[in-house]
């Protein structure tokens, strides 16, 4: 990213900093004499208490600092304190303010709250709280009010790689047991090949195997029970004594979807048929965990070995091709979750992607079973509907879009704080005195105190307090205060950021719940008809997330537009060109694609559900 002649001194400021330390230079011009400290070097604390943070992350050596320019990197590591020998030779941690710039993965693990990754130095007393903007920070507000701004902090070990946090760097697995499966668990074995187990302790087998139990029992004794005496939705006035050859058909039902074919085509598709009809694998291998999670909390009735068979098929990398299309969410993701079924009861129909490259393509799912020494599981009564009656990819695949969603809020604030800078904003717009005191909103808050943290001692945005009142003579001409994009940024961004936050507890929440129907209260010996598998709560959460990932997009083009038109860039070049206007039109085809992804972003924020139609002989109305 060019920053025009603010660029060029702002690089030879960085090159002479690194060769002979903080110059007279930059004091001159106001940029913080920070000593260049590599991220690969830099420490930080994890919050006391923390654990969530220290579970999951990813090693991941790709830290995309390219869409900064190196001054950049500069700013993303503060002044290390002068630090004494003792200090050292105890480990203390350095102080650091890191904001993760990384695309498109950003940091290691996913915060459960939002944003900013703020991070100060440890010290060594519980009592002592980390500074932001030499404030110290409540934790205790943070995380009742927000869950966000602070909450999550990373350590960046000095190999420099990024490692996988707390037991997970030791390469221990994520743990299924139906109550803690996070966001940064699910992204880190769906995407980054962490382990995935189950918790084989008593008390969750015997919760399953009570449950399977508390079912038998009633099939047993004649009393009917839904999806396993009876039919399906608006069939469920149908009986039979059938049990397995009824799951059969459901089965048969639900294998609808549209896949590639595995014939040579003559005619080139318009489109890769594998990449626009199927499920990428993440998405699949997420799910699968999502299901595993719910089936271990005993309320469906299934054996212990269904959960094995589809903990075997995640070890060995056996993810099923899984139609795009084909499921409204209203009775749970019937067709997708049938595929996943089809898998470890190995349908030769049913065809699998095997990571491993035992084969080239995808192979049929009894073939990938038998290559890897597995035998196809047949399922009992009820088992069927089981597997398939949930939310699990509605869940899985709204999680892993929430992980990356986060990271775009936090980079929205650092680009705010970046354009401010270019632009020679106001930091007034950020003061606290607006935010915390005159309009409390938790977001915007959050938002203020980011971009003015980001911004510091910089003298290339406007400090108004330092550069005190003006007369109207000496004002004459001059634009009083920032356009919207910059002033408005903290109510603008706020907002979103509180959508995004309500979003990710919903969803995390439907991580960790039960979505079958019926479902079996072991206790009571009960069997309750239920809605669970109604995904409305996760619907809700993710057209907040898209709404609000349109509008971080608007303004971030407002911002971008400002920068790049001389008549409102407080006299940067045409298109920010470095050399001649005349001869370099550097981000004109930027402002262009802008617009183009802006459009794009508009028609994908229209909201999903409004085009929902009633379906299944008007049992499944609503959703």
């Amino acid at each position: 990213m060019i920053w025009s002649t603010r660029s060029k001194m702002m690089s030879s400021l960085v090159s002479e900093h690194r060769q002979h330390g903080p110059s007279q230079a930059a004091c001159t011009w106001g940029i913080r004499s920070y000593s260049y400290t590599p991220l690969s070097n830099c420490t930080s604390a994890i919050p006391p208490g923390n654990t969530a943070a220290q579970s999951h992350g990813f090693d991941n050596r790709e830290y995309a600092m390219h869409i900064l320019s190196q001054e950049w990197q500069l700013r993303l590591c503060k002044q290390r304190e002068m630090l004494t020998q003792e200090e050292e030779s105890e480990g203390a941690c350095l102080p650091v303010l890191l904001y993760a710039v990384r695309i498109p993965r950003l940091l290691p693990g996913v915060p459960t709250g939002v944003l900013a990754t703020v991070v100060a130095r440890e010290e060594r007393t519980s009592k002592s709280r980390p500074e932001i903007g030499g404030r110290k920070i409540d934790w205790e507000y943070l995380a009742e009010m927000t869950k966000s701004q602070c909450e999550w902090a990373f350590r960046l070990p000095n190999t420099g790689a990024y490692k996988l946090k707390g037991s997970t760097r030791n390469g221990s697995p994520v743990v299924i047991d139906g109550q803690h499966l996070t966001i940064g668990g699910l992204t880190a074995a769906a995407r980054y090949g962490v382990k995935t187990v189950l918790n084989n302790d008593t008390e969750f087998r015997m919760r399953v195997h009570e449950s399977r139990k508390t079912l038998v029992k009633k099939l047993e004794a004649g009393i009917s029970v839904y999806g396993v005496s009876t039919g399906f939705g608006g069939s469920a006035d149908t009986r039979t004594r059938d049990h397995i050859n009824l799951g059969n058909a459901l089965f048969q039902m639900q294998h609808c979807g549209i896949l590639p074919t595995n014939q040579t085509q003559s005619v080139l598709p318009l489109s890769s048929p594998l990449a626009t009809l199927s499920m990428p694998e993440a998405w699949v291998r997420a799910a699968i965990m999502v299901r595993m999670n719910s089936l271990i909390r005993g309320h469906s009735g299934v054996r212990w070995e269904v959960l094995e068979a589809m903990e075997d098929i995640l070890e060995n990398d056996i993810i099923p091709l899984v139609p795009l299309r084909g499921s409204i969410s209203a009775s749970g993701d019937l067709s997708p979750l049938s595929y996943i079924a089809g898998t470890i009861t190995g349908n030769p129909q049913i065809r699998v992607l095997n990571s491993q490259k035992i084969h080239d393509r995808p192979l049929s799912a009894d073939l990938a079973l038998a290559a890897h020494g597995l035998k196809p599981l047949s399922l009992q009564s009820k088992e069927h509907l089981g597997l398939l009656n949930g939310t699990a990819f509605s869940a899985a695949v709204g999680g892993l879009a929430l992980f990356d969603a986060i990271q775009l809020a936090l980079l929205v604030q650092i680009c705010t704080a970046m354009s401010t800078e270019a632009l020679t904003g106001s930091k007034g717009s950020f003061d606290p005195f607006i935010h915390d005191i005159a309009r409390p909103h938790p977001g915007q808050i959050e938002v203020a105190a980011v971009v003015l943290d980001v911004l510091g001692t910089s003298r290339l945005a406007i400090d108004p307090r330092q550069r005190g009142e003006r007369s109207v003579d000496e004002d004459k001409g001059l634009l009083k205060q920032d356009r919207y994009s910059l002033r408005t940024a903290p109510q603008f961004i706020g907002p979103q950021i509180e959508d995004i936050h309500a979003a990710l507890l919903a969803v995390q929440q439907e991580l960790n719940s039960t979505t079958d129907n019926p479902l079996i209260e072991s206790g009571t010996a009960a069997i309750h008809d239920t809605g669970n598998f109604q995904a409305m709560a996760v619907t809700n959460a993710m057209e907040k997330t898209r709404l609000s990932l349109h509008h971080l997009g608007k303004i971030l083009f407002a911002q971008a537009t400002e920068l790049m038109d001389p008549r409102t860039s407080k006299g940067l070049p045409p298109s920010l060109a470095a050399t001649d206007p005349s001869l370099d039109y550097h981000c004109k085809g930027l402002d262009i694609a802008l617009a183009a992804y802006m459009a794009e972003l508009g028609y994908l924020a229209n909201p999903v559900s409004t085009h929902i139609q009633s379906a299944e002989m008007h049992n499944q109305s609503v959703k």
